[in-house]
């Protein structure tokens, strides 16, 4: 989880939790950081309703939005004076992936963090997916080859399968065997689906 490092050092704590709601890192300045650890919180832990009661993340699971806790609302003693705004972190496709929290104990929060929460939310979902269209990528060079590749970056272009034979010096039936081979590597029910998802994940240049 990225943050500013002015607020890390200032009176917020940072969770971050996956989807299931259990604890994947705190971020806080060293004070609260000794609160964090005489509490029991590390990672692992679950915020989830039934493991600790009404918190924020677990209201934001239960909601599916932005949602602000006072000290007051929580039901387990741990959090009395603590002040919560959580919110789902939702990707492009519209699935929740994981939960932020931004609280402060003792002290009320201030107005913008329910926007900050907000800018933080949509960056880590974009850090997320950036990270998984990398790992898709590696897991796909991996698996193709040299020749599948540059296939898939002629098919792209258009050209047919003579085309290619002729541009990489290879006979027509090893250009058939590489596209049956690429199809079934990458999933997918033919070599136009593949070459869309070449081309989605920036995998070969068509211009």
């Amino acid at each position: 989880m990225s943050v500013e490092e002015d607020w890390v050092k200032g009176e917020y704590l940072f969770l971050l939790t996956d989807i299931e709601g259990y604890l994947l890192d705190v971020k806080c300045n060293t004070k609260e950081k000794k609160c964090i650890k005489d509490s029991g919180f590390e990672p692992g832990v679950s915020f989830r309703e039934e493991s600790c009661g009404t918190n924020a993340i677990s209201m934001a699971m239960r909601l599916k939005r932005i949602v602000y806790v006072r000290p007051q609302e929580h039901y387990c003693d741990i959090f009395k004076k603590w002040h919560c705004i959580a919110s789902p972190i939702i990707v492009e496709n519209g699935e929740i992936v994981s939960y932020v929290d931004i609280s402060t104990i003792d002290k009320k929060i201030a107005d913008e963090v329910s926007m900050v929460i907000k800018l933080l939310a949509e960056k880590i979902a974009v850090e997320y997916e950036k990270i998984l269209k990398e790992k898709e990528i590696n897991e796909i060079k991996i698996k193709l080859n040299d020749s599948q590749i540059k296939i898939l970056a002629l098919e792209a272009k258009g050209y047919k399968e003579l085309d290619i034979a002729e541009a990489l010096g290879i006979g027509i039936v090893t250009v058939k065997y590489h596209k049956r081979k690429i199809v079934e590597k990458l999933g997918v029910k033919n070599i136009k689906e593949a070459v869309i998802r070449a081309v989605k994940l920036g995998l070969i240049d068509v211009d």
